[in-house]
């Protein structure tokens, strides 16, 4: 049960950090 809910823990923060790291690339790249 604890593997399960590390293995979730990670699987939904990882797309987020990724997210975040390119939300300024984007951003930057549709204002140029």
């Amino acid at each position: 049960m604890l593997v399960t809910s590390i293995l979730a823990l990670a699987a939904a923060y990882f797309p987020a950090r990724r997210a975040a790291q390119l939300e300024p690339v984007i951003a930057l790249s549709s204002r140029s």
